[in-house]
């Protein structure tokens, strides 16, 4: 249970960054657009991005997991997992908010 509470934080957490961040790029979009479609995109491509991310941990975690096929640790391995990959991606996410 604690795994998992720790998992819906770090979820949380990372959702939120990256509604700033998306509110931010599509601002920056909206304020570059008049100089060139080469100067836009950014909020399209974190889209993108976050899309494949969202994937690629969940398989990640997934093949993790399998290794504790039929444990009781198989649970909390895979929140464990998921938690540390959306921690992780909150701080990528950060970058473009500094």
């Amino acid at each position: 249970m604690c795994a998992q509470g720790d998992h819906d934080a770090a979820d949380k957490e990372m959702q939120t960054v990256y509604t700033l961040t998306l509110e931010q790029l599509r601002k920056q979009d909206q304020s570059s657009a008049d100089l060139g479609p080469q100067y836009v995109g950014a909020e399209l491509l974190l889209i993108k991005s976050q899309a494949a991310w969202a994937a690629s941990r969940s398989d990640f975690c997934a093949a993790h997991e399998i290794l504790f096929y039929g444990g009781s640790m198989r649970p909390a391995v895979s929140s464990s997992c998921l938690a540390l990959l959306a921690r992780s991606r909150a701080e990528e996410l950060r970058t473009f908010l500094e």
